[in-house]
């Protein structure tokens, strides 16, 4: 696509939302966001219940991606925002046409149940190493996903290939497989479910992070519109 298509597609979006705000009516924002930030990060857009928007906050439009379909999404311009994650391990470069914007960093902790942990001599709180699991069986994410590549790779730096029990693209039942002893897993903070006594969660004593950001297209983000939605972003980095 060239700049001049780049720059009519800004124009008619910017003219859309003045349009709108002349009229009283609230634009919207299309988010497009992976599972966890979906869940965690991403209700903070709509306004408290009970509470009436200001005129200036639009109205959000969320679908659910992992990273590779919410940068093709923005790309065709399906949605304006993608919220993305890339693993220290694992780095993804900026697409083509697109700035980011930082959001925060996350770290990838050890859950294992906690008799487990007690079989390894792994305190509560402490630091793991996974050198010591390298014949654990290992709870792997989904083939298709960088968190899956992220596990391969730390497992290998620690001088192993995981052998996996079960492989899912949810870490809700990765977790709920820990809790029944069926094995080991690594675990971005942002994923982990609430605290529980069948769960162990450990950091690691080599860490990996998992950094989470905010992509648009070059040239949008001085839209009103996208320009709220990423200060509610990063918001939460203020405090």
């Amino acid at each position: 696509m060239d700049h001049a298509h780049v720059l009519l597609g800004n124009l008619a979006a910017a003219e859309s939302d003045l349009a709108a705000l002349r009229h009283g009516e609230r634009g919207t924002i299309r988010v497009a966001a992976f599972a966890s930030a979906a869940r965690t990060i991403i209700p903070s857009l709509w306004p408290e219940p009970g509470v009436a928007p200001a005129p200036e906050e639009p109205a959000v439009f969320l679908v659910e991606h992992e990273p590779p379909a919410a940068e093709t999404a923005l790309g065709r311009r399906e949605v304006d925002i993608a919220v993305t994650h890339s693993y220290s391990l694992l780095p993804r470069p900026v697409p083509a046409g697109c700035e980011e914007t930082s959001l925060f960093d996350e770290p990838v902790h050890l859950v294992l149940h906690p008799a487990d942990a007690s079989d390894y001599r792994l305190a509560p709180g402490s630091q793991a190493d996974l050198r010591q699991f390298a014949d654990a069986p290992w709870l792997l994410p989904g083939p298709e996903t960088a968190c899956h590549e992220m596990t391969q790779r730390a497992c290998g730096a620690a001088g192993f290939v995981p052998r996996a029990a079960a492989v899912a693209g949810d870490f809700a039942v990765l977790t709920a497989l820990v809790a029944r002893r069926a094995g080991v897993a690594l675990i971005p903070h942002m994923a982990l479910p609430a605290p529980g006594p069948n769960l162990s969660i450990h950091t690691l004593r080599v860490p990996v992070h998992r950094s989470v950001n905010a992509l648009h297209r070059s040239g949008t983000g001085r839209q009103p519109g996208i320009r709220h939605v990423l200060e509610r972003l990063t918001a939460p980095l203020d405090g």
